[in-house]
């Protein structure tokens, strides 16, 4: 547990530099915007049943440090994608509650998402890195991590756990396909254009 919070406090860390490190982004001047030739891994990153999340940096400094903080950006992305499927699970879990059962159901997945994230987060693996030609034509040292279709499961179960959520294992299993599902990928956008 120490080991979980101190990568996910190191993470957080190199987020907030990286953050506060950024140059601010000019407008373009041209009205063509331009063309994104980048691998797919790093455009839409993904992995069956899992979470995935590809970040890119600029190409400055050594790689180790160019990996550790694409790295700590990819699993900070993959922390948040956590935090939108519990929501969306506490809307569905309400529902099949609600349907079954009255008004009576546990907390909320949204308020012990960060902790099971941060405890799920040291399962997460770095599975492809590589420099590639960013959109602006300058190079970027990209970094893809994923969590594991089995440690996505443990996820879900974990969520369910400290939820308190106590459902039927049919509804289990449509709240599981729900957690998975596209869906959470939209809501994840939605709130990405806000």
């Amino acid at each position: 547990m120490k080991t979980a919070v101190k990568a996910a406090s190191l993470a957080a860390s190199v987020l907030l530099a990286a953050c506060a490190g950024a140059p601010e982004q000019t407008a373009q001047t041209s009205n063509a915007a331009p063309y994104d030739n980048r691998p797919d891994w790093v455009k839409l990153p993904m992995v069956e049943d899992g979470l995935a999340s590809t970040q890119c940096v600029a190409k400055k400094g050594s790689s180790s440090i160019m990996q550790a903080k694409a790295t700590a950006l990819a699993r900070a992305e993959i922390a948040r994608q956590i935090e939108v499927k519990a929501t969306a699970l506490d809307k569905t879990y309400q529902r099949l509650t609600e349907a079954s059962a009255g008004d009576s159901f546990g907390s909320s997945f949204e308020s012990v998402s960060k902790t099971v994230a941060n405890q799920n987060l040291s399962g997460t693996r770095a599975v492809k890195a590589e420099y590639v030609m960013g959109i602006d034509g300058q190079p970027e040292y990209c970094v893809m991590v994923t969590m594991s279709p089995s440690l996505t499961k443990d996820l879900f179960n974990d969520l369910m756990k400290e939820a308190d959520a106590n459902l039927s294992a049919q509804n289990e299993a449509i709240l599981y396909e729900e957690f998975k599902a596209f869906k959470a990928h939209n809501e994840l956008d939605e709130l990405t254009a806000q």
